[in-house]
């Protein structure tokens, strides 16, 4: 597909088009390049062949008398036609509705009514006035015995006629009066119908999602429940109580770790779990025990950031210092040459006018007494720097696979220390490592751990937060994701081919 191009003015400079590679016929396949101005589209000629196939295809209807057309369900979800059938067109009412209309069609052919004026003067009787039949292809002949008969039969049953000296005669009664004959009200009506009973309730076909389920009426919804302040069913070397305390706006944080983790359990060697074991590990405080859970969720993190080779799978930030340390080399530099030309001559200003160099110098040196005074007096809010005398250090304990005694523990620490150096991460990693490592306690491996075992559950996810960010850079998980995509393309295949034999 080319646009359209147009001039700076709006007059268009070419047109929009298409270019298709087509095969032509009887000539071996030959390839050729086609705009869409010389293809033409043969349509098929609509028949009633076509249309049977196509309501064949797309609707279907009920087994019984009078059932409507119904669309079939894939083509009802895809074009979002209503599937609910009007209560005039079920079955109890169509039924209902069939039989009125034969009860009604009976009491027209017997419903010729004969109607007799009344008259009061003492005249000689009229006639019997009867109303004409409605048209119909019967012979008059025919209608006419069957108006004799309903006239013999009125007689007959009509019990203010039976036993009168006029009762053989249709002409009238001897006083003049003359009574009107309704053979309608003769005839029985019949019962009307009950109302049709109510639409029964469609199926539903499962597996189905939530949301397509309809509301149930007056169904009371129960009411929200939050996190923290849930009930967890406390350990035994825990103590209850009533606030858990688990912060409402980390609630986020626990249900993206725990999918994670059990997303990813197998390139990461653990078990699936449930979330409220994941919440109580998380909760789960003493010295004495190690919870085996918390324990393994940390060493699999951490086994995934650096592989056996001791090679960093993940792109840590670097320091600013070394930045720092350049600008000040070049500053070093740069006043080295100011030195060399101030020895043959003192520095010109734009005036002409010349500067004393110790005046100078004695600026620049108050500058950096100012800037020293300041960082000096600015209180320390972590020590983790000093756990290791290399920043590097927490490398090689985690290539040696070292995780006890509060090795991982201060593991965790140097990769926070790392991640500080980010403003990405320093936000989130400044609480965790001003618990860990505070500024009134030197850091040692005895004392993160015990810090940690200590931690409130807050902060613990916030680490695993931290370190599931990381490891889902690293080839582990890359790793796995392609594995999984290449078995989705395996078994979309054999469907496919195993759909395609079913037919066949």
């Amino acid at each position: 597909m080319f646009p359209e191009l147009r001039f700076a003015t709006g007059e268009i400079q070419r047109k929009g088009y298409s270019r298709y590679t087509v095969k032509m016929v009887g000539r071996n396949e030959e390839e050729a390049q086609i705009d869409n101005e010389h293809l033409i589209r043969d349509k098929k000629t609509f028949t009633k062949h076509m249309l049977r196939s196509f309501i064949k295809n797309t609707v279907a209807r009920e087994p019984w008398t009078g059932a409507p057309w119904l669309v079939k369900d894939e083509y009802a979800v895809k074009y979002k036609i209503p599937s609910v059938v009007p209560p005039h067109l079920q079955r109890a009412a169509t039924t209902a509705e069939r039989k009125a209309q034969q009860a009604r069609r009976k009491q027209g052919s017997t419903g010729a009514s004969v109607d007799v004026v009344t008259n009061g003067s003492t005249s000689p009787p009229s006639p019997v006035e009867i109303r004409p039949a409605p048209k119909s292809h019967k012979s008059k002949t025919q209608q006419a015995m069957k108006m004799s008969k309903i006239f013999q039969e009125s007689r007959i049953e009509s019990p203010s006629m039976a036993g009168s000296p006029w009762a053989g005669s249709p002409m009238g009664t001897p006083d003049g009066s003359i009574h009107k004959l309704n053979l309608k009200a003769l005839v029985k009506p019949d019962p009307t119908p009950p109302p049709p009973p109510p639409p029964p309730p469609k199926l539903i076909k499962y597996p189905i999602e939530d949301l397509d389920l309809p509301p149930q009426k007056n169904a009371c919804r129960p009411a929200l429940h939050r996190l923290s302040s849930i009930d967890i069913t406390p350990l035994p070397s825990s103590v209850a109580t009533k606030d858990n305390g688990i912060d409402e706006e980390k609630v986020a944080f626990y249900l993206s770790t725990w999918v994670f983790l059990n997303i990813y359990c197998e390139p990461f060697l653990l078990d699936s779990f449930t979330f409220d074991d994941y919440v109580q590990a998380l909760q789960y405080h003493n010295e004495d025990t190690d919870c085996e859970l918390f324990v393994e969720i940390h060493c699999a993190l951490l086994k995934a950031i650096v592989n056996d080779q001791g090679v960093v799978q993940v792109q840590l930030p670097e320091p600013e210092e070394e930045e720092e340390e350049d600008e000040g080399e070049g500053e070093e530099e740069g006043g080295e040459q100011e030195d060399e030309e101030m020895e043959d001559g003192e520095p010109e200003i734009e005036d002409g006018s010349t500067q004393d160099l110790t005046a100078v110098n004695g600026g620049g040196s108050d500058e950096k007494s100012d800037s020293t005074a300041k960082s000096t007096d600015m209180e320390k809010k972590h020590r983790a720097d000093e756990l290791f005398d290399d920043n590097e250090g927490w490398i090689q304990l985690l290539k040696a696979r070292q995780f006890k005694n509060g090795s991982w523990q201060a593991i965790v620490v140097g990769i926070l220390y790392h991640l500080s150096w980010d403003s990405r991460f320093s936000r989130d990693t400044e609480d965790i490592l001003a618990y860990l490592a505070p500024p009134d306690q030197k850091p040692t491996m005895e004392t993160v751990k015990a810090r940690y075992t200590t931690m409130n559950s807050n902060l613990r996810v916030m680490v695993i937060q931290l370190l599931s960010r990381l490891t889902h850079e690293t080839r582990t998980v890359r790793d796995y994701m392609e594995e999984c995509s290449e078995q989705m393309t395996k078994h979309r295949k054999e469907k496919i081919e195993h759909q395609r034999n079913r037919k066949i």
